[in-house]
């Protein structure tokens, strides 16, 4: 069966962007595997009894496709760094704080969400790292649900649109670290993060880029053992050629 990729729909504030998720969760349901690339959220925070009610559609979707049959594995992206145990105890999904080395029908893949990747992140690294702290997570858990959330949201928002800004700077790097992936064994290198889809064959392999949910709305697809990188939504073959980025 079918194994598909998606990441950073930065859901928020946005019902048609959800809508358009929802319909591809529906239309995949009961397929194999789903990996989600990290940024499914544009801010998740969990309180020990509370969590973001504007995401509660997507999480009942998300257990539909579970107990569909469909195993669900999160790679945490950098809106990911407070993910607590919510997803994994209440919706069943495999989450993952760092890079996957998995095998699927033939192939070896390396997935990534692929934040903290280019040399020029190396003040991200800091923050990642400061944000991850436990004593940092028990500190901003003080802030009522409400503030927290507000403020959350502003400084998600901000990150995201830098993102974007430097997603044509971030190719080459993204580019040269899946190469090396790939010289090393790699068959298939699958990033996100940049909100860039690209499917580029390299010597050696494939290298994925997802691209986003706010305006490209791609995904990857593993099936026979032929990786696409494919837009939801689009009539007739939604196939990329080789080393073709989408338009919006």
């Amino acid at each position: 069966m079918a194994i598909y990729f998606i990441s950073d729909a930065h859901l928020g504030d946005d019902e048609e962007r959800e809508r358009k998720l929802i319909s591809f969760l529906d239309g995949i349901k009961g397929c194999e595997l789903l990996y989600i690339l990290g940024d499914l959220f544009d801010f998740w925070f969990e309180y020990r009894t509370v969590i973001p009610r504007q995401y509660i559609r997507t999480v009942c979707k998300l257990l539909d496709l579970v107990q569909s049959g469909t195993k669900i594995v999160y790679l945490a992206g950098n809106h990911d760094f407070w993910l607590g145990d919510f997803l994994s105890s209440q919706v069943r999904i495999q989450v993952e704080l760092g890079p996957l080395r998995v095998e699927h029908q033939g192939l070896r893949l390396y997935l990534s969400h692929g934040d903290g990747i280019s040399k020029g992140e190396t003040g991200y690294r800091f923050l990642k790292r400061m944000l991850r702290n436990p004593l940092n997570i028990v500190l901003f858990r003080l802030l009522h649900p409400d503030l927290a959330f507000s403020l959350a949201k502003r400084v998600s928002r901000l990150s995201r649109n830098s993102t974007q800004r430097r997603g044509e700077m971030l190719l080459k790097d993204y580019e040269k670290f899946a190469s090396g992936l790939i010289q090393g064994g790699v068959d298939a290198v699958i990033l996100a993060h940049i909100h860039r889809p690209l499917y580029k064959k390299l010597v050696g392999g494939i290298y994925i880029n997802l691209g986003d949910w706010i305006t490209h709305y791609t995904f990857g697809k593993l099936e026979d053992g032929i990786l696409t990188l494919e837009r939801w939504g689009v009539p007739g073959s939604n196939h990329f050629p080789a080393q073709q980025a989408p338009g919006p």
